[in-house]
């Protein structure tokens, strides 16, 4: 196998982030009032399937997800192991605000709440490197939240950006603190996975330096599959 170019795309070249975290901090006494609006104590638990029944998965995300170039993406590896009905409506270059004319996780709801899912689930954010971490907080806010109102019975569960270095970027760290606040303030569980090590190893990313091989969607199946069995979601 060729090494791996050292030459990462310029988009993704993580530097010192313009921003804190005390502008996030500042952020969330700013949005209380909108996310209220959103949560409800009263709001329905999420409906489990019979086990005769297909779980419902619908995954918001972007090229992790979608695949670029390969066809073999973790969300079809994991509906084959697990039984679920899979809709993958994940964009290419997406992101909580990142959109490169293809669309951002909002323009996703639509798709992703059509058949009516068991489970929405939010996948990534790494696209949104360089943003301005209070931006990425509002916007995961609005999608996430707009999510749980089009979506009140499914159980909507986020993960993350997922990156492959260790140690991680500081400026992908921004991006899963900004995520994970916009989650906390909605009662979301929210996973963490941008330090774990899934695709350090050789051989799980391809030679453009950024998306996973066949054998890394592989290992993100496997692993993905484990932390939502870990939220509590229902497999068949």
């Amino acid at each position: 196998m060729p090494d791996r170019p050292k030459t990462r795309s310029s988009r993704f070249r993580f530097g010192r982030p313009s921003a804190n975290a005390a502008v996030v901090v500042a952020l969330i006494a700013a949005v209380a009032l909108v996310v209220a609006a959103v949560v409800r104590d009263d709001a329905p638990p999420p409906t489990v399937t019979a086990a005769d029944t297909p779980l419902k998965v619908s995954v918001v995300g972007d090229s992790y997800s979608r695949g670029l170039p390969d066809t073999v993406v973790w969300p079809t590896l994991a509906a084959e192991s697990t039984g679920w009905s899979v809709n993958n409506v994940s964009i290419f270059s997406a992101g909580y605000v990142a959109t490169d004319g293809n669309g951002t996780y909002a323009d996703q709801i639509d798709a992703a709440v059509a058949d009516d899912p068991d489970v929405v689930f939010v996948v990534g954010g790494i696209n949104d490197v360089g943003k301005p971490p209070e931006l990425i907080m509002q916007r995961a806010i609005d999608t996430l939240g707009e999510l749980a109102r089009r979506a009140p019975r499914a159980k909507l569960v986020v993960m993350g950006p997922i990156w492959h270095e260790i140690p991680v970027p500081e400026a992908a760290a921004v991006i899963d603190d900004s995520v994970r606040a916009a989650a906390s303030m909605l009662r979301l569980p929210y996973l963490s996975v941008v330090g774990e090590d899934w695709l350090v190893p050789e051989g799980m990313i391809q030679e453009d330096g950024i998306h996973p091989t066949e054998a890394g969607q592989r290992v993100l199946a496997q692993q993905i599959v484990a932390s939502l069995e870990n939220t509590g979601v229902p497999f068949v």
